[in-house]
């Protein structure tokens, strides 16, 4: 940006394009509030984290359960059937 607008800005006596202390000001100030916006963007992961991983291992905790549980009816009813004849 800054380079822009030392582009645009007319150049002085010794054909020198000078940016004003206000205008740097203004620059500096820019730059601090993006790079205040990208860092907190960058943060806004880190809340999410811990709660997408214990999610996650809640789905598969009941996703083995219920397969072991499934199996183990299974064990059950073919116990049943064999010990029944």
């Amino acid at each position: 940006m800054s380079l822009i607008a030392r582009h645009v800005t007319e150049p002085n006596q010794n054909g020198v394009r000078e940016l004003s202390l206000d205008l740097i000001k203004k620059l500096i100030e820019i730059a601090i509030e993006l790079h205040d916006r990208q860092k907190e963007r960058a943060d806004r992961w880190k809340t999410w984290l811990p709660i997408i991983a214990v999610l996650v291992a809640g789905l598969i905790n009941i996703i083995v359960t219920v397969s072991t549980n499934n199996n183990h009816r299974k064990d059950i009813t073919i116990q049943k059937k064999c010990c029944n004849k």
